[in-house]
């Protein structure tokens, strides 16, 4: 299939992402998509697609050296700039010490649903985390189980639903699920407040609720959310709720390292937030916050993948018990002073270099647009030659032709090597042309 046939496709089955333009409350229609092209087409360009990329996919890090944290990366020495757990606390040795605790006391799983049986780490860490939010909250044993159990027990049939462009594909993934029990919901342009507004003010009376999804830090792009624009319209709107994804912000801020999202909006009545443990938290599962004991009952006891999918096990369940009572001590004020001190050498940096990253954000997360998948993988691979592993943004996690090089910052990292990193990734960017 040539290239014109390619974007045809992609643009017809909405497989392309869209640019933002301008959009008004009266342009939002609420209809269900129609099926795209049949599923041999579909597949045909996705495999074509995959073989275009597979060489930067599903790469394996081997030969660990756990006091320069560096591995191996197809044959090359190379420091980790790809890595989500920014304060670095997979290799603090508490952790592991919780990890060894928890498998002597109770083996390595524990095979009951959470909902009819559970060990009592899950009462420990649960009230740990209640501790560190200040709200009710429920565990689960994936972010993406999270929203799968929340949001479908907490919307309800007379709502509309309004989910961001560019939130997560577990959010989206959850949504289009709440479009086939007949919740009408909508992708809108992300980060337009005006646009939320306009919706508001034209539907305000015909829904019970409106909830508005979005991530609080878009993982991709590093970018953040107006997450007090939002909660200012919600001042004015008694029936707007906010569901914040806050994967990217939990840990590195916020007082007890409960996130960005917490950081923001401080009150979070008629906000749901929900938290990843697996990022920068290091350990595993997702986690609920809500803002009142009434909904907490109702996604504990039913939400869906409470019944149907196994728990958090007991080896992780001690990882997660000694990092919520880090984030419970002084230890977690200095980690963060210190990663907002390599973000801050980060930008100095870049824009020092001129490196042309989609965002300066003061988050973790930076993104260089490189182009085609064939530029984004030579110049990967350069990295990786030079001793870098960066993430290689391709095709669907990234529009089409909006390929590029993701890179993050922890503590795992010294100042010369993110200055040394930046100056490799602008030389190679200047050397290899389309």
């Amino acid at each position: 299939m040539d290239q014109s046939k390619q974007d045809g496709f992609l643009r017809k089955t909405g497989f392309q992402q869209q640019e933002q333009k301008v959009i008004r409350a009266e342009d939002v229609a609420f209809s269900i998509q129609t099926p795209g092209t049949p599923a041999p087409d579909r597949l045909s360009v996705l495999r074509q697609i995959l073989q275009q990329n597979q060489n930067n996919l599903y790469l394996n890090a081997e030969e660990f050296d756990s006091t320069n944290y560096t591995f191996r990366c197809k044959n090359q020495k190379v420091q980790n700039f790809g890595s989500c757990s920014y304060l670095g606390l997979e290799h603090h040795n508490k952790l592991k010490e919780g990890v060894i605790q928890a498998t002597h006391q109770y083996g390595v799983q524990f095979s009951s649903a959470a909902l009819f049986l559970s060990i009592d780490l899950y009462s420990e860490l649960e009230m740990l985390y209640e501790q560190i939010f200040g709200y009710p909250v429920v565990l689960f044993s994936s972010t993406t189980l999270a929203h799968i159990s929340a949001l479908p027990i907490i919307a309800g049939p007379n709502d509309l639903v309004l989910v961001d462009q560019f939130a997560h594909k577990s959010l989206q993934f959850t949504t289009q699920h709440l479009k086939g029990t007949g919740i009408r919901t909508k992708t809108i342009p992300s980060q337009n407040s005006a646009l939320v507004r306009s919706i508001l003010e034209k539907y305000n009376s015909e829904y019970d609720k409106i909830w508005l999804c979005t991530d609080s830090i878009y993982s991709m792009h590093g970018d953040v959310a107006p997450l007090k624009e939002l909660q200012e319209i919600q001042a004015d709107f008694s029936n707007l709720y906010l569901y914040v994804d806050d994967a990217h912000g939990m840990s590195w801020a916020g007082e007890n390292g409960s996130g960005y999202a917490k950081s923001v909006l401080g009150n979070l009545d008629r906000i749901v937030v929900v938290v990843s443990n697996s990022k920068c938290f290091a350990a595993c599962g997702g986690t609920v916050i809500l803002p009142n004991q009434d909904m907490k009952i109702a996604v504990k006891y039913f939400g869906p993948t409470m019944t149907f999918s196994g728990p958090i096990q007991p080896p992780m369940l001690g990882a997660c018990k000694a990092s919520a009572q880090i984030h419970l001590s002084n230890e977690i004020v200095e980690l963060q002073s210190q990663l907002n001190r390599q973000i801050l050498f980060r930008n100095e940096v870049i824009e020092a270099l001129q490196l042309p990253v989609k965002f300066l954000s003061e988050t973790p997360i930076s993104f260089v647009t490189v182009g085609s998948n064939e530029r984004t993988g030579k110049i990967h691979d350069k990295m990786l030659s030079d001793g870098f592993y960066a993430n290689p943004a391709l095709y669907p996690s990234v529009p089409l032709k909006e390929n590029g090089i993701r890179f993050t910052t922890t503590l795992l990292q010294s100042e010369s090597q993110i200055e040394a990193f930046c100056v490799a990734l602008k030389h190679n960017l200047e050397q290899i042309r389309e």
